[in-house]
């Protein structure tokens, strides 16, 4: 296994969109937003790499039950930072009788965009695991303690291969541009070349079969 790598020193923006109840409120409010970041922020601090909220925007889907379902979510995608999208409950797509917890969610169709899914039943760690399928490491890792486990623990951890991957990925995801880092984000957003829609992320006419990297 590889040594951890050196730390980069990055913080990026996440942009959360938040699906609406029956209630017209949000399905989870600014807190419970906040902890799964502070959570993933701790377990991410060994590759230098922390996440800040850059707004919260209303979603009108709120319930995801197949696969059409959540790359619909793509036509939302915004350049340069990490979408996150909170619905009230998503189906997991090859049992419909299971509810899944997050979903790290690929569009069939332009597969290099991609974003995060997570649900109101998720736990605090949630968000970390999917933002561990994000930034390079798409199989889970069946070790107790390991944030990409299904037996975390209350220490979760990425293992040094992990953090390399992660380090790898966020130096692409800078250098192509997918992400900026958050001082370029406000830098962007001042001179209003941000936010911008990604081009490309309507679905064909004929849509393709999605793949993801799921939690339950």
């Amino acid at each position: 296994m590889p040594a951890a790598p050196a730390p980069l020193g990055v913080v990026l923006p996440i942009r959360f969109r938040v699906a609406l109840g029956d209630d017209g409120e949000l399905v989870r409010d600014k807190e419970w937003l906040v902890a799964q970041v502070e959570r993933a922020n701790q377990i991410f601090a060994p590759a230098g790499v922390s996440f800040v909220p850059v707004g919260l925007v209303a979603l009108r889907d709120r319930d995801l039950d197949d696969r059409e379902d959540r790359s619909r979510l793509g036509r939302h995608l915004e350049r340069g930072v990490v979408n996150v999208f909170v619905v009230r409950a998503m189906r997991d797509v090859d049992d419909p009788t299971q509810w899944r917890r997050g979903v790290h969610w690929r569009l069939p169709w332009r597969r290099e965009r991609h974003f995060v899914v997570i649900t109101s039943i998720a736990p605090p760690i949630t968000l970390a695991h999917e933002l561990g399928h994000f930034f390079g490491n798409p199989k889970h890792r069946w070790v107790s303690g390991n944030v990409m486990s299904y037996d975390a623990g209350e220490t979760p951890r990425f293992d040094p291969d992990q953090l390399v991957r992660i380090v790898a990925h966020t130096r692409r995801f800078l250098r192509t541009r997918e992400l900026v880092t958050l001082t370029r984000f406000g830098e962007l957003t001042d001179s209003r070349e941000l936010p911008r829609r990604w081009d490309g992320v309507e679905a064909p006419e004929a849509e393709a079969p999605g793949a993801a990297t799921s939690r339950p």
